[in-house]
């Protein structure tokens, strides 16, 4: 039996001076869904900063593997 093992992405934030880096990580199947998972952690991040009432001039975030 063939067992295939999911790679492991991490999904780091910056805005301004803010910088979080992802130390857990997220198995995921293949690029394409890390990448839905960037877009969704962005969103979320980006959100969390509209509703803590902070300036937000330009944000990023980076997967890696």
């Amino acid at each position: 039996m063939l067992l295939l093992r999911m790679t492991r992405y991490f999904f780091d934030f910056r805005s301004g001076g803010i910088v979080s880096t992802d130390d857990e990580g997220q198995e995921l199947p293949d690029v394409e869904a890390a990448h839905g998972e960037a877009i969704e952690a962005l969103a979320d991040a980006l959100q969390d900063l509209v509703l803590e009432g902070q300036e937000i001039g330009r944000a990023s975030c980076r997967e890696r593997v």
